[in-house]
């Protein structure tokens, strides 16, 4: 057996054992194939093909289904099935998260999403205020900030605020720079530069 076959072999035997544990654990939570494929919102053949090992899941799919059961995603590594019966043996490996402790995930998760928010609006009103006194920068760079904040999901009304104060200062420096630098104080006559 060549090198490459047997790097074959062992990788179809990863696909497997991997297989197995989803199954073992759709099994557990006593779902069908068709009711898990619902709620990740994939066919169920590809959760079939999933638990064969004909292939693997996503990353992305991989963290919807540790989320789905409560578990991380090294607990779902270390994992073990016998070999005889493909049951999950319990005491060796993945700690269930209490309803408790999944609550606590999800708040430290959201707490750190609202940081994040918060680092972003404070980082754009920054960009927004410093381009505030450019005349024809400032009101490009205040749209755009509007639009990344909404893009981004970070708009809050103080940001709106602070860029509308700063989209009115600067047209009024638009005003100005175009009162003393083009026209002659309100007569339409172009003065040479």
């Amino acid at each position: 057996m060549g090198q490459t076959e047997e790097l074959e072999q062992r990788e179809k035997e990863t696909k497997e054992l991997f297989g197995k544990k989803l199954a073992c654990l759709r099994k557990h939570y006593h779902y069908t194939q068709e009711q898990l494929a619902e709620k990740m919102e994939v066919s169920r053949q590809l959760i079939s093909g999933w638990e064969s090992g004909r292939n693997v899941p996503s990353k992305d799919n991989i963290k919807v289904l540790c989320r789905l059961y409560g578990i991380s995603e090294s607990n779902l590594e270390m994992m073990e099935i016998d070999a005889e019966t493909g049951e999950w043996i319990k005491q060796k490996t993945v700690k269930h998260t209490t309803q408790k402790e999944t609550k606590s995930w999800m708040e430290t998760g959201e707490k750190n999403e609202k940081i994040r928010k918060l680092s972003l609006q404070i980082a754009l009103a920054a960009v927004a205020m410093s381009c505030s006194m450019m005349p024809f920068l400032g009101i490009v760079v205040c749209i755009w900030i509007s639009i990344l904040s909404r893009r981004w999901e970070v708009n809050h009304i103080w940001l709106d605020a602070l860029l509308f104060v700063c989209l009115l200062v600067d047209f009024y420096f638009v005003y100005v720079f175009l009162n003393h630098t083009v026209f002659d104080y309100g007569y339409s006559t172009v003065t040479p530069l």
